[in-house]
């Protein structure tokens, strides 16, 4: 019975010892002096909830598979002709309308029920202890769903299924259990990807079929153009548009060129400079409704040679095509995002001009250790170095990317602190304003972008470093001698650089 057991975790004393252990643990620590004890009840009953939410999760997951089964059900409900009509999982509808669920829903909780319940282990007794939330195991049941062998009735087939479901479930727990789901969701996507690259790949091509630009009426003369596209073609659209909207503000801000004098509009907001620039680059007008005679649609802001950067982290072997992983794209203040390493191949395939950076990682931590700077003047190369490493604002939880935020000194430069990899981290501006005058502080900051921060009530929370796309360690295969002299080959060459 969920209700009760939900209603004693808040109401009944003998549950905060629970509560209180948990609280305990690495997810936080409380200092002897700093949160009231109203602040510190509040806490725990906050935890209390996360952790019956998990709790009634696999409950329900329980009653799930009770009801319809831990297989997929195919029942016989009558005949048509000489042919037997079948319904997969008819139990589903029953679920549905008692649920008042969606049919669609009411399928995916059935299914994620059977993998927690079936090989999600380790997903399974994190939401029993209250070490990941819900949201966390959705994401994990999300990425082993599209696995190609999944459900497979053949004995053989259904060994590699569990096998390969096993694997996601330990990643995607490891993660979960101190970072976001954002990220517990990209590190099993990219262990999906090395495992069932072939078939993730025919899912995206399957899925690009239903590319398409729609325009929505929105009322009072304005729209909504919605554009389906594959993810890396839409951040490299988005970095033309950021590109081309500076140049659009950076005129603005001129009175004789943008024509404005006196104005008492409210202040434009790099959303409509956005929405200007996209008007400008695809039609070449300037995009300006209230001001037609906009300059910034003539020669004083041509896009005749506009060019945008797009950053793009992909290991070599995967660059030459030796093995399929996740890397990272990013075209402006947005979080990077992750993308299959074959998509990235083909986009690179196509741009005329391109400049390759190396950037060496640790080979057991994969975190970032040096840069190529040779693009960049020396005085650039340190604040290049820490937004490569962090990739985004390393506030906990915060998904800004590291490229429109700002350089922090972990230890104020004010009192002391140094100037070098182990004291400075990227932040985005809030959390930097946060931590300046907020009430928040960096306990401990490490070179390899690893910190432990500090809330304003004491709570402290660690943040491991940053993972960098890394070739997998294979050992070496074994000399075997060839026995048969046409079978003998030379060498093979290097691969070109």
């Amino acid at each position: 019975n969920v209700r009760p057991l939900v209603f004693n975790c808040f109401m009944h004393e003998n549950n905060r010892e629970r509560k209180v252990a948990l609280l305990r643990g690495e997810r936080a620590e409380l200092r002897e002096s700093g949160a009231t004890p109203l602040m510190q009840r509040a806490f725990d009953s906050l935890l209390g909830a996360e952790t019956s939410a998990g709790f009634s999760f696999v409950q329900q997951a329980k009653a799930l598979v009770a009801i319809a089964g831990a297989e997929i059900a195919w029942q016989a409900v009558g005949v048509r002709g000489e042919v037997n009509v079948v319904i997969q999982d008819a139990a589903r509808e029953e679920i549905a309308v008692h649920m008042r669920w969606s049919f669609a829903y009411a399928h995916r909780r059935i299914e994620e029920a059977r993998l927690i319940l079936g090989p999600l282990e380790h997903t399974r007794n994190a939401l029993n202890n209250g070490t990941i939330t819900v949201a966390h195991a959705t994401a994990i049941c999300t990425s082993v769903r599209k696995l190609s062998n999944i459900w497979e009735c053949d004995p053989l087939a259904r060994q590699d299924f569990e096998c390969d479901a096993r694997e996601l479930d330990e990643v995607g727990v490891k993660i979960a259990k101190v970072s976001t789901v954002t990220r517990t969701r990209g590190a099993v996507e990219k262990k999906l990807e090395e495992i069932d690259g072939l078939h993730q790949r025919k899912r995206r091509l399957a899925a690009s079929r239903d590319h398409d630009v729609v325009v929505l009426d929105q009322g009072e003369g304005q729209a909504l153009l919605l554009a389906r596209m594959g993810l890396i073609e839409a951040q490299a659209c988005m970095a033309v548009i950021n590109t081309r909207a500076k140049i659009l503000s950076g005129v603005a801000a001129v009175p004789h060129l943008a024509g404005v004098t006196g104005s008492s509009t409210k202040p434009e907001t790099a959303g409509i400079f956005r929405s200007r620039a996209l008007i400008s680059v695809l039609t070449g007008m300037s995009g300006s409704t209230a001001n037609p005679g906009d300059p910034t649609s003539t020669d004083c802001a041509s896009h005749a040679n506009l060019q945008a950067n797009i950053d793009i982290v992909i290991d070599l072997a995967s660059l030459l095509g030796l093995q399929e992983s996740i890397g990272f794209v990013s075209s402006g203040v947005r979080a990077p995002v992750t993308a299959p390493t074959s998509d990235i191949r083909e986009l690179l395939a196509q741009i005329p001009d391109i400049t390759i950076r190396r950037m060496i990682t640790d080979p057991h931590t994969h975190h970032l250790i040096d840069l190529g700077s040779h693009r960049y003047v020396p005085s650039k190369s340190l604040r290049e170095f820490i937004t490569a490493r962090d990739q985004v604002c390393r506030f906990p939880g915060c998904e800004r990317s590291a490229r429109g935020g700002q350089i922090d000194h972990a230890n104020p430069w004010s009192q002391g602190g140094a100037t070098n990899r182990g004291n400075l981290g990227a932040l985005c501006v809030r959390h930097h304003q946060l931590k300046t005058h907020g009430g928040w502080r960096i306990a401990e900051s490490s070179a390899d972008g690893s910190a432990t921060w500090q809330t304003p009530s004491g709570r402290k929370y660690s943040i491991p470093a940053p993972e960098l796309p890394h070739v997998p360690h294979r050992p070496p295969v074994p000399h075997q001698p060839h026995h048969d002299r046409d079978q003998i080959a030379g060498p093979e060459p290097d691969p070109p650089f």
